[in-house]
């Protein structure tokens, strides 16, 4: 929801002034209406490579793959453009590449895009009887694969019935750990909590 927020007021700031860029980038928790824009001076090649940079930021900041801006004039499109990847994979691979990008960027909002509902509740469980923030609970996305400074070498991804297992390189411990999902809302979710609740099936592999 935050996301799309986002996106509508950055359209809505393109539709009001034709040819602009920001000079403020928004952080995730920032509130886009409470933004102040500048207009540049320029050439029009300028100002357009400026909303390129601004497109380019706002995708690395919110954990994004893709997005797209258009600018209409007295009822013309002047520009448009489509930005980074459309989002059409959906595997436990493509979901584990997200979240291992989301915890190197310390992204706790886009961590837990990765999650399964059982899992979620997991987290507030173990912050509670912990006594931590939930964004330390988040934090290494409840596998160790992701203290690797690359992206781990990922095998044997079995899928059954809506659930899956994906093996992925433990660089610490010199071992592979079998990482549960569960296909849930259209897409692949790691299930840890599932895994706890005794609720995950068995794709075809032992833990």
């Amino acid at each position: 929801m935050k996301n799309n927020f986002l996106r509508f007021n950055l359209l809505l700031l393109l539709l009001i002034f034709p040819v602009f860029s920001y000079s403020q980038t928004l952080k995730p928790g920032d509130d886009p209406g409470n933004t102040v824009s500048t207009i540049n001076s320029g050439s029009l090649e300028q100002q357009l490579s400026e909303i390129d940079a601004y497109a380019a930021q706002v995708m690395k900041d919110w954990n994004q793959p893709g997005m797209a801006i258009a600018i209409v004039k007295d009822g013309k499109t002047v520009f448009a453009k489509g930005y980074g990847v459309k989002r059409i994979e959906s595997s436990p691979v493509a979901t584990y590449i997200r979240l291992f990008k989301a915890v190197k960027a310390k992204n706790t909002e886009a961590i837990k895009r990765e999650m399964s509902e059982e899992t979620h509740s997991f987290t507030q469980m173990v912050a509670k009887q912990q006594d931590k923030q939930i964004e330390d609970v988040y934090a290494n996305g409840f596998t160790a694969t992701t203290f690797s400074t690359d992206l781990p070498k990922m095998r044997d991804e079995i899928i059954k019935d809506g659930w899956a297992y994906l093996e992925v390189f433990n660089e610490t411990d010199k071992n592979w750990e079998n990482l549960p999902f569960v296909f849930e809302n259209g897409d692949w979710k790691l299930a840890i909590g599932e895994i706890f609740a005794g609720t995950f099936q068995n794709p075809g592999k032992t833990t």
